[in-house]
């Protein structure tokens, strides 16, 4: 539900109208705790800086040295890490708000980079949330340090259901089956 009370005078029209969100950016306070207002200064800097010059470049960066540099500056700020619980290493960031305003920031300098950087927070997501002890135990310290690494969702395997990856979820022969997938 919608607390109008917080509504700029003549309604959220007026402000677009006029070309600006100034407005609410006092209430980020309400969101937001100072380290992560911090974190999201961090973010903004590093993205003019490391980034806004080079995104020329990135999308024929085919070996991905350039790509790995900056995702390895960003693991150096601490995002890979920021979702992990403080007993791992972690920095526990939990807001959603925070998590879409640093997205927010690196999707402004590379799309690809925001989604390389996240796709790792995406893949823990279920033990985190779980608190699933025994994968956190086994995984998080490596990825709580200072070298990037990187996680993603294996769904299905490159020999599956139509022989190039993917899963065949409408054919009724595959249900209640398992789809295991392998890393070789």
């Amino acid at each position: 539900m919608v607390n109008w009370s917080i509504m700029p005078e003549g309604g959220i029209e007026n402000k677009l109208k006029e070309g600006t969100m100034e407005y609410w950016k006092q209430y980020l306070g309400l969101f937001l705790k100072e380290e992560d207002l911090e974190m999201a200064r961090l973010v903004r800097s590093f993205v003019e800086k490391e980034i806004m010059p080079v995104r020329h470049l990135i999308d024929d960066d085919k070996d991905h040295t350039l790509i790995r540099k900056i995702l390895q500056g960003l693991t150096n700020l601490g995002l890979q890490r920021a979702p992990f619980p403080k007993a791992y290493g972690g920095a526990e960031s939990s807001s959603i708000v925070t998590a879409s305003i640093l997205h927010e920031e690196l999707s402004r300098g590379d799309s690809g980079i925001c989604t390389a950087a996240n796709v790792t927070t995406w893949a823990w997501l279920p033990a985190i949330i779980a608190g699933n002890k025994a994968v956190l135990d086994a995984f998080a310290p490596s990825f709580c340090g200072n070298e990037l690494k990187m996680a993603c969702f294996a769904m299905t395997e490159p020999g599956g259901a139509h022989g190039g990856g993917g899963c065949d979820i409408e054919n009724p022969s595959l249900h209640g089956k398992k789809i295991r997938t392998i890393a070789r």
